[in-house]
């Protein structure tokens, strides 16, 4: 068990105002009760981040995902828990004007952000927590996790891996990872 981190500059990560699509499938553990991020790379401060966090998904009250950019966010707001047992699709895109989220195939949000740059740097990539503080570790499991560029070319993959907050990210070449492509 463990997150995944990578130096991820020769992948090719989108930065500053560079258009992207990431997408992800993820099955929570019902005992999750933390703040999570699924994926993250970048820095700690305004548009200068790129990842997908969401608040402690407690049983019962609203759920919410954040496509966050640090204190740029976009939020989408979900009315049951997605810590179910089952696996859910998440997406996340740039265009270069709009910004937007998807849940198992469904627009849920969508914003013209008052930033127009995301991460400024495609380092501390991490899958299962955010690397540039070391914090809020998911509890559950990832897999299909692909980022493409503006090209529409996929620039970084990585397989099924098993992540708990017991752990800080480690590198891509972990024994965990049955499968990595382009991101390290």
């Amino acid at each position: 068990r463990g997150t995944i981190q990578a130096d991820a500059t020769s992948a090719g990560l989108p930065t500053g105002s560079q258009s992207y699509h990431v997408s992800l499938e993820f099955k929570c553990d019902a005992s999750m009760t933390n703040d999570a991020v699924l994926y993250s790379w970048g820095l700690s401060a305004t548009n200068q981040m790129n990842g997908l966090y969401f608040p402690s998904p407690v049983s019962g009250s609203e759920q919410k995902f954040e496509h966050y950019w640090f204190n740029d966010n976009l939020h989408y707001h979900y009315s049951s828990s997605f810590c179910d047992g089952s696996w859910h699709q998440v997406e996340t895109a740039y265009d270069g004007t709009t910004r937007s989220i998807w849940l198992d195939g469904v627009l849920g949000a969508s914003d013209q952000p008052a930033g127009s740059t995301h991460a400024s740097v495609n380092s501390n990539f991490c899958l299962g927590a955010e690397v540039a503080r070391n914090n809020f570790g998911f509890i559950g499991e990832i897999r299909n996790f692909g980022v493409w560029s503006s090209s529409a070319e996929r620039v970084c993959s990585l397989g099924p891996v098993v992540v708990d907050s017991g752990q800080s990210c480690v590198h891509a070449s972990h024994s965990l990872i049955t499968s990595v492509s382009d991101c390290s």
